[in-house]
């Protein structure tokens, strides 16, 4: 069992860090430094979309917490914490979405 151990922390390692002991890099950050044009061109399309999908997101858990009126018995309470807690994480993140889309307006 720790040989089992041993292995798995082995690889784990080495999918998380590089010879030299420092993190890898992280793959947006390699493509950055590969393609500085087509990352640029991949972020001004994606992170349009995935902030409108988080507005959207957030959107319907307010909707849900607005309607939700009890009626899935026992587990109403917890959905109503769960959509509570992902709206708030998904709210946290739209303002540093609007200023990375405006920054990449720039010229």
């Amino acid at each position: 069992m720790q040989e089992l151990i041993a292995r798995l922390v082995s690889r784990a390692r080495g999918a998380l860090f590089d010879d030299g002991g420092g993190q890898r890099e992280d793959l947006l950050v390699a493509a950055l430094r590969q393609s500085p044009p087509g990352a640029t061109r991949f972020l001004k399309s994606f992170v349009p979309l995935s902030s409108f999908l988080c507005a959207v997101d957030c959107a319907l858990c307010a909707a849900y917490l607005c309607s939700a009126q009890g009626h899935l018995g026992g587990l109403a309470a917890a959905c109503k914490i769960w959509a509570l807690v992902h709206l708030s994480l998904q709210g946290v993140q739209l303002p540093a979405r609007a200023a990375l889309i405006v920054s990449l307006r720039r010229p």
